[in-house]
């Protein structure tokens, strides 16, 4: 008599039957792979896109710190009825701007030294005891990547120049001096109703940056123009921050606006 044939006794597999258990854990395998590499540059991107804000931040703060500080050379002589020759004398010395390459330099009190090295004592021999400030300068210069730029910050002060990178993975980056006379209804705003305390017109910058970074650390974006193509892999975060200056908005508010001795600003040599 012929032996029942038992599945639970046999000793070898067919080929077919390897073959198709090897297919079964290939494609378990393969989905666990997309899971965990899905899941590995969810965390990268988070990661990087965390990273990309905190610098993003430490920058727009150290440049509002510095225009709030921001001051300009004054004139030697004013008056009560100078006040359109001072708008004029402010518009053309607050700051310099260059477009390509991006450089913007201007100046401001210095944060981190002594109050005698900026506000001089009295000195009887002298008619005015100007205040000494600092020549800042932001600048975008090539970097070792050729898809980004680097931002660099110098400070001189006294004939001590500092100069810093903030970063290496700029693609863009502008300071526009502007007041809110020129921005629509706030001209007929300001010129009605009761007016007592509010200054005559505010100046502003509006600062904008635009940080790249790529968790692919391999590749690299892929440009077009003077944009970045926000490609897979690519991060592309824009940043911008509105800032008012003290010493100009100080200047707007004083009734009448009249300089003396003790607040002109000395203007020391460009970097």
């Amino acid at each position: 008599m012929r032996a029942k044939f038992n599945f639970f006794n046999k000793h070898c597999f067919t080929l077919v039957e390897v073959l198709v258990v090897m297919a079964i854990g290939i494609m378990i395998l393969g989905a666990l792979f997309r899971i965990l590499k899905s899941g590995t540059r969810s965390a990268m991107r988070g990661m990087v896109q965390i990273e990309t804000t905190l610098l993003a931040r430490r920058i727009l703060q150290q440049v509002r710190n510095d225009l709030e500080l921001s001051c300009c050379k004054t004139p030697e002589t004013s008056d009560q009825d100078g006040e359109i020759a001072l708008s004029i004398f402010f518009k053309d010395y607050w700051g310099e701007t260059k477009k390509d390459p991006f450089s913007f330099s201007f100046l401001s009190f210095p944060i981190d030294c002594k109050q005698e090295d900026v506000v001089p004592p009295d000195d009887l021999a002298k008619i005015e005891n100007k205040r000494e400030p600092c020549r800042i300068t932001y600048s975008l210069k090539p970097s070792n990547n050729p898809f980004f730029k680097t931002l660099t910050r110098s400070e001189k002060f006294k004939g001590i120049l500092k100069t810093r990178i903030l970063s290496e993975k700029v693609n863009y980056m502008d300071i526009i001096k502007s007041d809110l006379l020129k921005e629509p209804g706030f001209d007929s705003l300001v010129n009605t109703g009761d007016q007592k305390g509010l200054p005559t017109k505010c100046e502003y910058f509006f600062v904008k940056l635009q940080l790249c970074e790529t968790f692919q650390r391999s590749g690299a974006p892929t440009l077009k123009g003077d944009r970045v193509i926000r490609e897979e892999g690519v991060i592309v975060a824009d940043f911008f921050d509105v800032v008012i200056p003290d010493f100009l908005t100080q200047y707007w508010k004083q009734q009448p606006r009249r300089f003396n001795y003790h607040s002109h600003v000395n203007e020391p040599a460009s970097p």
